[in-house]
C-alpha cells in the first residue's frame, strides 16, 4: 500500500508547490514528485527495491519497515536520500567505484587510488580505469552517472525528469568535492559575526538575487537569534557565496540541538559555489547540516543532514527574541515566531503569533524600508513610487504627469526624476535623464523644455515657440542652402541660383537671382536673355535708362 503524508489541503498545497515561498517563485520541486509518483513502474522499484540499511531494520519493528518503504518521499530531500540509498545496493556491476565518498559498482569500470579525481585537474570529468582494455581514461560527469544508474535496474526505471534532477544534483556534487580536492580554488572560508558584510552589494561579487541586499536588516542575526556569517571569498576578498548558520536549533523529536547552515546564495546563483561552501563548513566541522540546494530550497522544512538524511519529519525551532519594533531580516525556515515563547519555529503547524517572511523590516510593518536612502520610513510618511518601486518621504515626492506613449497621467513620482514645466512637474526618467522618451521635448535652439512646441519640416525637429523655428531655419538654410541676392532669400539647390547682370548706380553688376523670380522677369520683358547672359532691366523699380540698357547689349 502507497500512502501520503498529508494533514489538509493546505498540507497537499504546501507539498506540491502551490504555495509561494521566499520571493514569490514557485519550486520545481512539484513537477519533479508528481513525476515520481504518477510513474507506475518507479513505484513498483520503490516497493520491490532495499530502501534501508540493515542496521536501519534491525532497529524498526515491521510496522515501521512497512510504513517506511511504503510512505512516499514528500520533499526533494527525502526523494534524494531514497535515490542514494538504491544506489547503494541492487547493481548487476562487480567492480567498485569510489566517486563523491560513496561506493558504486559497475560491470565495466572501476577507480584506482585517485578516486576518481583527474591528475590535469579537471573538475567536471571522472577518472576510471576501463576493466576491459586495462587502461586508465576521463570522462563527462554526467556520463559516468548514466553509466552508474544502468547498472541499477531499480534506478533506472524512475521517471526521466527524475533522473535528470538527480544527475544535475550529482555532477554537481561531483564537481564541488572535486574542485575542493584538486585545489582551493582560490576562495577561503570564513565564519564570523560580519552579518553587514555579507548582505552588503560592495562585498559581495555581482548579483545574489536576495531580497534583503543593502536593506540594513543584518542586524536581526546579531541581535535577536543565535547565527554565524558564513562565506567564502576569491583571491580579491570579495564574496562568491554566503549563507546564515543557525548555531542553536532545537530538535523536538530527538531533544537535541543542531548547528544548521539555512539557505545559501551565490555570485549568478552559482550552485558549484553553494555546494563548495556547504562541503567547506562539513570539512570544518562548523554544521551538522543544510539547508537543500537547488529545487526545494524555498521549503521551510527542506533541511538534510551531512549523511543526506531528511530532517522534514522533525520539529525544529530555534530561540529568537524579537519586539515588534525590532529589525526583521526576511526568514526562509524559522519564520513562524511565537513572541511569548520566544521561539521561531519551520513548521505553521506551530502557534505562531508573526510571520517573518516579511520585507518591511520589522514585525509591526508599520514602517517601509526606502532603498534610496538605505533607511526605514514611518508608513504614514512613506510615499510609495511606481517609476522607482520604492518607497520616499513625503518631502521628496510629487504628483507628476506621466507619459505611457500616447497621452498623460498623473501619478506620484520622486522629485529628483522630474522636470518642472510652465508650474508643473513632468516625469522625465531616472534623475530626468530620458526627457525624450517620456513625451518631453527639449528645443534644440534655446535648450528649453516644453511639452507642446513646434515642428519644422525643415529642420525635422520641435521648438518652443515659433521664433525659435524661425531662427532654427535660418541657419539652417544659411548652413545647407544658397543665398540670391536679388531675392534676399535662399534657394535650395545650386542650380535654382542664377547668375545675371542688375543695373546698380550707374551700371549693371553680376548679382545672383533665383531660377523662379528670373523666370517671372524674363516673361514680363523685365529681363532678357542674350546669347546665355540674363540682363535684368527692371524699369519700373530700377528706373533704368531704356537706351543705356540698348548701348549696353549692343557692346556686349
Amino acid at each position: 500500500m502507497i500512502y501520503y503524508d498529508f494533514k489538509n489541503y493546505e498540507g497537499f498545497k504546501e507539498l506540491f508547490g502551490m504555495v509561494e515561498h521566499g520571493n514569490g517563485v514557485k519550486s520545481r520541486k512539484n513537477k519533479i514528485l508528481l513525476a515520481y509518483y504518477k510513474d507506475r513502474n518507479a513505484l513498483r522499484a520503490h516497493i520491490n527495491a532495499k530502501m534501508m540499511s540493515e542496521h536501519e531494520k534491525e532497529c524498526m519493528t515491521m510496522h515501521e519497515r512497512a510504513a517506511r518503504c511504503c510512505r512516499l518521499p514528500e520533499s526533494m530531500a527525502e526523494l534524494k536520500h531514497r535515490i542514494t540509498t538504491m544506489l547503494q545496493g541492487g547493481s548487476v556491476g562487480r567492480h567498485r567505484l569510489w566517486l563523491n565518498g560513496r561506493t558504486y559498482y559497475s560491470n565495466e569500470y572501476k577507480t584506482d587510488d585517485m578516486n576518481g579525481l583527474c591528475e590535469d585537474g579537471t573538475a567536471n570529468a571522472i577518472r576510471y580505469y576501463n576493466v576491459e582494455r586495462e587502461r586508465v581514461f576521463k570522462m563527462k560527469a554526467g556520463k559516468m552517472f548514466n553509466h552508474i544508474v544502468s547498472c541499477y535496474p531499480a534506478v533506472a526505471a524512475l521517471p526521466e525528469q527524475v533522473l535528470r534532477w538527480y544527475s544535475e544534483e550529482w555532477v554537481g556534487e561531483w564537481i564541488a568535492y572535486a574542485s575542493e580536492n584538486l585545489s582551493d580554488g582560490g576562495y577561503t572560508l570564513h565564519v564570523d559575526d560580519n552579518f553587514r558584510g555579507i548582505y552588503s552589494s560592495s562585498c559581495c561579487k555581482g548579483s545574489f538575487g536576495s531580497c534583503m541586499t543593502n536593506r540594513d536588516t543584518w542586524s536581526f542575526y546579531r541581535d535577536s537569534v543565535d547565527a554565524k556569517a558564513a562565506y567564502l571569498t576569491d583571491a580579491d576578498g570579495l564574496i562568491v557565496a554566503r549563507c546564515i548558520i543557525y548555531t542553536e536549533v532545537h530538535d523536538s523529536e530527538t531533544e537535541g540541538t543542531l548547528s544548521l547552515a539555512e539557505r545559501q546564495y551565490a555570485t549568478g546563483g552559482d550552485e558549484m559555489l553553494k555546494r563548495m561552501l556547504v562541503n567547506a563548513l562539513y570539512r570544518d566541522g562548523h554544521i551538522d547540516g543544510h539547508k537543500v540546494i537547488g529545487a526545494g530550497c524555498s521549503d521551510s522544512k527542506d533541511f538534510v543532514l551531512k549523511s543526506g538524511e531528511s530532517l522534514r519529519s522533525h520539529d525544529l525551532w530555534i530561540p529568537c527574541n524579537l519586539d515588534e519594533d525590532d529589525t526583521v531580516s526576511y526568514q526562509d525556515s524559522f519564520k513562524y515566531y511565537n513572541q511569548n515563547r520566544c521561539k521561531a519555529y519551520n513548521d505553521s503547524d506551530y502557534d505562531y503569533d508573526y510571520n517573518l517572511a516579511t520585507t518591511e523590516g520589522s514585525i509591526n510593518g508599520n514602517r517601509e524600508y526606502n532603498d534610496y536612502n538605505e533607511e526605514y520610513i514611518p508608513r504614514d510618511e512613506a510615499y510609495y513610487v511606481d517609476t522607482r518601486g520604492d518607497y520616499f518621504w513625503s518631502n521628496q515626492v510629487v504628483d507628476a504627469n506621466v507619459w505611457n506613449g500616447s497621452n498623460f497621467y498623473t501619478e506620484y513620482c520622486f522629485v529628483d526624476d522630474c522636470i518642472e514645466i510652465d508650474g508643473e512637474y513632468y516625469y522625465a526618467g531616472r534623475y530626468a535623464e530620458d526627457p525624450e522618451d517620456n513625451g518631453i521635448y527639449c528645443c534644440p535652439e534655446c535648450g528649453e523644455y516644453f511639452i507642446e512646441g513646434n515642428y519644422s519640416e525643415l529642420t525635422e525637429e520641435h521648438y518652443c515657440c515659433s521664433g525659435c523655428l524661425e531662427d532654427a531655419e535660418d541657419s539652417y538654410k544659411k548652413d545647407h542652402w544658397y543665398w540670391c541676392e536679388y531675392d534676399e532669400d535662399y534657394v535650395q539647390d545650386s542650380d535654382d541660383r542664377i547668375e545675371a547682370q542688375a543695373y546698380s548706380c550707374g551700371e549693371y553688376v553680376t548679382t545672383t537671382i533665383s531660377r523662379d523670380t528670373l523666370n517671372e522677369l524674363l516673361s514680363d520683358g523685365a529681363a532678357v536673355d542674350f546669347d546665355g547672359a540674363y540682363y535684368i532691366d527692371d524699369l519700373n523699380e530700377q528706373g533704368i535708362p531704356v537706351h543705356l540698357f540698348e548701348e549696353i547689349c549692343a557692346v556686349a
